[in-house]
């Protein structure tokens, strides 16, 4: 969503900017909402900038959250698929047989250690786990501890200094924090960095085919179970087409069904 609002950003102040008339005519703004833009260009210039911050502050706020749900979805992955390794003992127990034979079968809850509290002391409990951590994410802990801050400013204090918006007697309303567009990508960049970090991590050590037998654990109740082999395997192959980015071919998903329907 962001994205669709760069180009739009310089050709409406240039269009402003050298359209003759006050802002509510230029933009054609309807009646009723007229009173809440100003007429003087050089105020409105002033405020359409700060919206724009705001837009990328919230932005930020947004790649957080999606980083700490993708966190909290692949390390659960990871040790539901190698259990074993909370005991010391990775690859010692296959967790799809736990999952197979269980309910609400996850590890959220360990999961949540990693994205709770300052960054470093979510790498600790990363490495608590999986013994290490990938080298992007001990790498750029500084960059994601910025994000974190600066998400707790947007999300508390509108995107301003938390202890600074709390003194009390201060009747004066702070700045907003401010981020450039240049920045924002800066960071998007550092959080790919580490994802893709972590995905090769924890598929490579922990994970590596356990989602494709969790899909077919998911779907295995509606496959009749008088279905031939090959018919299963087909109705399987079309699911994951339907599901996933990468096609699977037919032989896989026959061994995929033979596995887990040999647990």
């Amino acid at each position: 969503m962001l994205w669709s609002q760069i180009p739009v950003i310089d050709f409406t102040e240039k269009h402003v900017a050298i359209t003759p008339g006050d802002v509510q005519t230029i933009l054609s703004c309807k009646p009723e909402d007229a009173f809440t833009i100003r007429k003087d260009k050089i105020d409105w210039k002033q405020d359409y900038r700060e919206f724009n911050n705001w837009t990328r502050l919230n932005a930020m706020m947004s790649l957080n959250s999606y980083l700490e749900i993708y966190l909290s979805s692949i390390i659960s992955t990871a040790i539901e698929s190698d259990p074993g390794i909370l005991h010391n003992a990775s690859k010692k127990i296959d967790g799809a047989v736990i999952l197979k034979n269980s309910r609400n079968y996850n590890y959220l809850y360990q999961a949540s250690k990693c994205i709770i509290g300052e960054w470093s002391k979510r790498i600790s409990e990363f490495k608590n786990i999986f013994g290490s951590a990938p080298t992007e994410l001990e790498a750029n802990v500084g960059e994601l501890e910025k994000l974190r801050i600066l998400r707790n400013n947007i999300g508390h204090a509108f995107g301003r200094d938390i202890e600074e918006s709390r003194k009390k007697g201060s009747r004066s309303i702070l700045p907003s924090d401010r981020i450039s567009l240049k920045r924002v990508k800066e960071v998007l960049g550092v959080v790919n960095l580490v994802v893709l970090g972590i995905d090769k991590f924890l598929l490579t050590n922990h994970i590596g085919d356990y989602e494709t037998l969790y899909h077919y654990h998911e779907v295995s109740e509606k496959i009749s179970s008088g279905l031939t082999l090959n018919d299963k395997a087909l109705l399987f192959k079309n699911s994951i087409g339907k599901a996933a980015a990468v096609p699977r071919s037919k032989d896989y998903c026959k061994e995929v069904v033979k596995y887990y329907e040999a647990l």
